[in-house]
């Protein structure tokens, strides 16, 4: 003889879906595929609780109290790594180096310099021309004015100038010049001087150097013929059935 023993899990998510929609899952989890998941596997059983409100509260806290635990094994199960490699070391080193430099002198330079510069020079310069004459004679003639009457066609003498004119002239000349002068000049110059100077520079120097050394690779403990097999079983492993496995253990009965 059978008995009530409630509503399944199925039952109470077609009632309230917010059972698995509201649940805190890690980062590289899809919600949509744990819920079906459970729905499928696992979704025939019977919660143990079965008041509604106190099961969807308790189903949130076991998510969220377990959240770390699915975000460490997604990292784990996906981290990249050489399935045929068992060791993989890395090392790290820093040097570190300080002090103090500096660099002094000094430099002196004496300069003593002559210089002298004479010239000396004459000029004698003579300049002689020559004699020359001009004459010039000119004459002027006569001029007569016509006009002719308003009824007439011949022409009859109105004005008449004579004028005569004789020029005559002579004009000669000698040139003559003569320069005589010395030229002498003596310049001196003389330059003397010291210099000196002195320089002092420093710095401090701080320098750190880092090196990294990575070694990795198979030591001989394992053969690879056998990390090849363990990664094929590695890969066995599916996240959302194992959280199923873990989620019907916490809150569902098996009752036939």
């Amino acid at each position: 003889m059978g008995y009530n023993v409630g509503i399944t899990l199925a039952g109470y998510y077609n009632e309230d879906e917010e059972i698995f929609s509201k649940i805190n899952l890690p980062e590289g989890l899809d919600k949509d595929i744990l819920t079906y998941q459970i729905l499928t596997d696992v979704g025939n059983l019977y919660p143990a609780l079965q008041e509604p409100t106190i099961l969807k509260k308790a189903i949130h806290n076991w998510f969220d109290s377990n959240y770390h635990n699915f975000e460490r094994i997604l990292l784990a199960i996906n981290a990249d790594y050489s399935p045929i490699e068992n060791y993989d070391r890395t090392e790290e080193h820093i040097i570190t180096r300080e002090g103090n430099e500096s660099e002094s002198g000094s430099n002196r330079t004496d300069r003593n310099e002559t210089n002298r510069t004479d010239s000396n020079g004459s000029m004698n310069e003579t300049t002689n021309g020559s004699s020359y004459s001009n004459s010039s004679t000119s004459t002027d003639g006569s001029e007569t004015d016509q006009r002719a009457a308003d009824n007439s066609e011949s022409f009859r003498n109105t004005n008449k100038r004579i004028s005569e004119a004789d020029s005559t002239g002579t004009d000669s000349g000698t040139t003559s010049a003569t320069t005589n002068g010395t030229n002498s000049n003596l310049t001196n110059a003389s330059l003397t001087g010291n210099d000196f100077g002195s320089f002092q520079t420093g710095r401090e120097r701080n320098e750190n150097e880092t090196e990294r050394i990575r070694a990795h690779g198979n030591i001989g403990t394992t053969r690879n013929s056998e990390m090849v097999f363990d990664e094929i079983e590695l890969r066995k492993y599916n996240i959302y059935e194992d959280i199923v496995s873990r989620f019907a253990d916490k809150f569902l009965i098996c009752v036939f």
